[in-house]
């Protein structure tokens, strides 16, 4: 079981790169916790990276309804993936 992590990209990895890490990621729970994060904030998201299980895309359209999807293709043990 992974975990949902939610990151700042604008703080480019320093102080306050992290807004979220979810134990799991089943959407309903990723839901619950994300959605104490007032909605004023996350309307303001405008991209989230994601991989392409379908509770990730449930996830972003109830938790960042604003945000456009870019699904992330490579995997962690892909070795053509240049991370």
């Amino acid at each position: 079981m992974g975990n949902f992590i939610v990151t700042n990209k604008a703080a480019k990895g320093g102080k306050g790169c992290l807004v979220a890490m979810v134990k799991g990621t089943q959407a309903s729970s990723v839901i619950d916790v994300l959605s104490k994060i007032p909605k004023r904030i996350r309307v303001k998201v405008r991209e989230v990276t994601l991989d392409m299980a379908a509770n990730m895309g449930l996830i972003v359209n109830r938790c960042f309804p604003k945000a456009s999807k870019v699904i992330d293709w490579a995997s962690p043990t892909d070795s053509t993936s240049k991370n």
